[in-house]
């Protein structure tokens, strides 16, 4: 069995947190306090979430309300609408 490697490239800052979004997307977070939805087959971003000042070091998808939460060293927690990419509430 041969396996590759994938590089993305995208944050400006040390990836902290990842989660698998199906068998082929997973979702970043990292010190630049952006979220990003990547395409492993197209090898690319297809979405970033900014709205963070801080780093992200915690993500929680709950995929039956189309929702990811994330947590940042902001001192804030997010809840962004994963269907139209906007962040529905801010808890300080």
């Amino acid at each position: 069995v041969i396996k590759a490697s994938i590089n993305l490239i995208g944050h400006t800052g040390n990836v902290h947190v990842l989660v698998q979004k199906s068998s082929n997307e997973i979702i970043s977070g990292a010190d630049d306090g952006l979220v990003k939805f990547w395409n492993l087959d197209k090898k690319e971003c297809e979405q970033t979430l900014a709205g963070h000042n801080g780093g992200i070091s915690s993500l929680l998808l709950l995929l039956d309300k189309n929702r990811l939460v994330s947590g940042s060293l902001d001192f804030t927690i997010k809840i962004w609408d994963i269907e139209n990419f906007v962040c529905l509430k801010t808890l300080n």
